[in-house]
């Protein structure tokens, strides 16, 4: 996308300039004439609006997720879609799943960068997995790099803006890396089965936060990921943005995909070595239980901003 210039950004600064006083105007008008039930609807008009229009005074930027991913083909096709929808392409290294993967993988090339295959010696290796995207990073045309794992979809903290033209924005003001809260999504509706297709509409949840900015996700490419975290920070001249972005996690469909997933998991000696895992390695000793509804939270369906007024310092197994 070619840059603009002086006349064009200034034109397009009158437009949104202009659109936004006499949308401001018709709401006046309408309290003035109480139809105060018309006034939300326009201000949420205002709001996407004001979103669209200011694609148009940046250099939209180009996006890359890597994932890593281990037999995560339930994830996979949402995933694919989710990025579709946000503006942003995937790199993905294969661990040499055992799934289809491979075959979904044929299927949504469209929205896929590049596709590696990493070997898998019996251990899940979240070092191995870490350098393996730094060496994917370093071959990616992207102008800015998202760190990703398979069960998460993140968004952006405005509504019904995709996370391109979020980090777009972002990259305009002068930052150059963004944190992401996590919103654990578990699957309590025990009459609901969950699916690959469904999934995504869990709507009970806690916001997992043990410490602030400790997911450091997407970030520009002059920055890299710190594999000393555990792929939670960044290495570079960080030049953090204020506000946090949205991550919702999805982490198993029922208690039988969790104990598939986690429960018989081997780590490699030198995560934990670096003491990685702790949380996770607490579920191969003892049977997983769900927690109660009144313990969580729940997002009504078009719920796009989530709940951060109880942060939870551990997962809600050690609870």
């Amino acid at each position: 996308m070619k840059r603009m210039n002086g006349f064009q950004i200034q034109f397009r600064a009158q437009i949104r300039h202009a659109t936004l006083i006499r949308a401001f105007a018709s709401i006046y008008a309408l309290q003035s004439s109480g139809q105060h039930g018309r006034i939300s609807d326009l201000c949420q008009s205002i709001v996407t609006s004001k979103i669209r229009l200011n694609e148009m005074s940046y250099k939209q930027l180009k996006v890359t997720a890597i994932v890593a991913i281990r037999n995560g083909a339930f994830y996979f096709s949402r995933l694919c879609q989710h990025a579709r929808t946000n503006g942003f392409s995937l790199a993905v290294i294969d661990n040499q799943s055992e799934d289809n993967l491979q075959q979904l993988i044929k299927q949504n090339l469209d929205v896929i960068e590049t596709s590696v295959m990493l070997s898998y010696d019996g251990k899940f290796d979240l070092v191995k997995q870490l350098e393996a995207k730094a060496s994917v990073a370093k071959n990616l045309d992207a102008d800015w790099i998202i760190h990703l794992d398979v069960d998460e979809l993140l968004f952006s903290n405005t509504k019904d803006e995709t996370l391109q033209v979020t980090l777009s924005r972002i990259h305009d003001a002068g930052f150059n890396a963004v944190n992401f809260d996590e919103f654990v999504f578990l699957p309590i509706q025990r009459l609901k089965p969950y699916n690959a297709k469904n999934y995504h509409t869990m709507n009970w949840y806690y916001f997992f936060e043990p410490k602030p900015n400790r997911l450091i996700r997407a970030f520009h490419n002059t920055l890299t990921t710190q594999v000393t975290s555990g792929g939670h920070n960044v290495e570079g001249d960080l030049k953090l943005y204020s506000e946090s972005m949205i991550m919702r996690h999805y982490m198993f469909e029922n208690r039988r995909h969790a104990q598939t997933k986690y429960r018989h998991r081997i780590y490699s000696e030198q995560d934990l070595e670096k003491k990685f895992h702790r949380n996770r390695t607490l579920l191969q000793n003892k049977e997983l239980f769900l927690p109660p509804k009144k313990l969580l939270l729940c997002a009504p369906k078009s719920a796009w901003s989530l709940d951060k007024s109880d942060p939870k310092a551990t997962h809600f197994w050690e609870w």
